[in-house]
């Protein structure tokens, strides 16, 4: 059944009808299906039974609406994400402010670049918003866009990148203890970990 039709059942005359969503409704579904939860043209054409051209005119008519923002001290979390094939790759760098997860600007880019970060920057800093820290995932070079914020590299990325090293099965003794303790990384406080 297509989303953007809902069916009703009357109990009284035991007939059923359709209703419609109005185009503005479906068209951000499929921008958000798209672009937030990360579905193809293909699996989207397959979901309303259309076709992608179709698809993709309805993700492109829908307006989005502007960014109201409410210029404030923010602790960021950036990150880039990509959605499509090598050949027409596609991204959107975000930063996001940690403590009420709101999205506070964002850039749609095709390679994730350190200048794309320093811009982001830049445009959050000239609209009045206070940068007191950065939680970054750790890719060469960024750190120097905010050299003169305190930065974090992500804890997830941090994990990832031991497990790379570590293997999921160690069979060294000095591995296993630093699975385990990459394993409680979130939890730990300083103290904690200076105990280990």
């Amino acid at each position: 059944m297509q989303r953007g039709i809902k069916r009703y059942f009357c109990k009284d005359c035991s007939k059923s009808f359709s209703s419609r969503r109005r185009p503005e409704q479906l068209q951000e579904i499929i921008f958000k299906d798209y672009f937030l939860h990360r579905q193809t043209l293909k699996q989207l054409s397959v979901k309303y039974e259309k076709s992608i051209p179709w698809i993709m005119k309805q993700r492109d008519e829908y307006l989005v609406e502007c960014k109201v923002h409410n210029p404030r001290a923010v602790n960021l979390i950036c990150d880039a994400t990509f959605y499509g094939r090598r050949k027409d790759k596609l991204g959107t760098l975000v930063f996001k402010d940690n403590e009420s997860k709101e999205i506070l600007i964002w850039k749609h880019i095709e390679s994730e670049i350190i200048k794309d970060y320093r811009y982001l920057k830049e445009e959050l800093i000239n609209l009045g918003y206070t940068i007191e820290s950065v939680t970054l995932d750790g890719k060469r070079g960024l750190t120097k866009s905010f050299n003169d914020i305190p930065i974090q590299m992500c804890h997830f990325h941090q994990k990832k990148i031991i497990q790379r090293y570590l293997t999921m099965r160690p069979k060294l003794q000095a591995s296993k203890d630093l699975k385990k303790i990459v394993s409680r990384l979130t939890q730990t406080t300083e103290k904690t970990l200076l105990r280990s």
